[in-house]
């Protein structure tokens, strides 16, 4: 049996079970998130992971036939081939659905709606899919160092067409972005909210910065179009089986972005509203956080920013005990008269305390 094969196939399996475990987590994270979803995209979601599950299980079989069932046998390792036909398959139909989605996607951002780019990718996925079935059905070793001429012309059509519609979304999606961002100040806001960043102008930290460029490449198909060109690369330029660990990394990457993007699309939707983040046309206020409402308003140093009708709370939860916090002024939104808490204060106290009578 071929040492070289046999650790190729125990690096592949290690690292698909840790990005199958990412996927998993994901795909959790989404249904605890997706109740509104359509069906339609649970459905794809759940086949995703469902694709990905029978990726893993076959690359499981294979390391146990490999390992155990074959172990010793010089021709072992010819006997499991089929495992790896049924997993390239699998692989191709992964990335299909992922690519296909991603089109859609590029549509849906489209300010002007075409379906040039979209359609161009949809057929890619689909002649991948035909032509590396069509090959897998004709070939008995789909292995790199035992290749025929027919099934070497089918594999590189496989990885052009995947690399043409991986690098046909890339493009799509950061000129449509970076169009709109310069063009719509509001896209920039909603982006910095997505992140969780409370100024969008503010100086970026180095691990921020990191983590919005692999957002980037997660988002514009960057990192399965570049694990796909070195799967190619180690397919074509070398007589060994590093190519399939990466193929397998390829494979896991497609599925983490499907549903990356997903996740993502439900973020830009449904912003979280970050202090700082106030529309410019909406007067702002400085409010003390009122947490506790027996505690002493002194011990709460945060100031937010918040909109008027919060106002009300400071009413309805200012205590006796507040009157020496010295807090600022605030609007009352039914008079638009300034006034100070001390007032509100006093006004509560005395309603909860007619003339004549003694606060216990």
């Amino acid at each position: 049996m071929h040492d070289e094969a046999l650790g190729a196939v125990l690096s592949a399996c290690t690292i698909g079970v840790f990005l199958f475990g990412v996927q998993t987590i994901q795909t959790l994270t989404y249904y605890r998130r997706g109740h509104s979803d359509p069906l339609y995209l649970k459905m794809a979601v759940f086949l995703m992971w469902l694709l990905e599950f029978t990726h893993s299980s076959i690359v499981f079989t294979l390391v146990y036939k490999c390992f155990i069932t074959y172990f010793g046998d010089p021709d072992g390792f010819s006997k499991a081939q089929r495992f790896l036909r049924i997993n390239g398959v699998i692989a191709v139909l992964i990335a299909a659905v992922s690519q296909s989605y991603s089109a859609w996607r590029l549509h849906q951002l489209q300010t002007t709606k075409s379906w040039i780019i979209p359609s161009i990718c949809w057929v890619a996925s689909v002649l991948r899919f035909v032509i590396y079935v069509a090959a897998v059905a004709r070939s008995t070793t789909p292995m790199s160092f035992m290749q025929t001429k027919v099934w070497r012309i089918c594999a590189i059509f496989v990885g052009v067409l995947a690399l043409v519609a991986d690098s046909l979304i890339a493009t799509g999606l950061m000129l449509e972005l970076w169009t709109r961002r310069h063009g719509n100040p509001i896209l920039s806001q909603s982006q910095a909210l997505a992140m969780d960043v409370e100024d969008p102008f503010a100086p970026r930290p180095l691990a921020l910065v990191i983590d919005r460029i692999i957002l980037i490449c997660f988002s514009t198909n960057l990192m399965t179009c570049l694990s796909t060109l070195a799967a190619i690369i180690l397919f074509y330029g070398t007589t060994t089986m590093y190519w399939m660990p990466v193929s397998y990394i390829a494979s896991r990457l497609f599925s983490i972005c499907f549903i990356s993007l997903i996740l993502q699309s439900r973020r830009l939707k449904n912003p979280r509203r970050v202090p700082g983040t106030i529309p410019p046309n909406q007067p702002q206020i400085p409010l003390q956080a009122f947490g506790n409402p027996r505690s002493s308003l002194v011990a709460i140093t945060p100031i937010l920013c918040v909109s008027l009708w919060n106002a009300n709370v400071v009413k309805n939860e200012a205590q006796p005990s507040d009157l020496e916090a010295g807090l600022p002024e605030f609007i009352d939104p039914s008079t638009s008269v300034v006034t100070t808490i001390e007032d509100v204060v006093t006004e509560t106290v005395q309603e909860t305390n007619p003339v004549g009578t003694v606060p216990s």
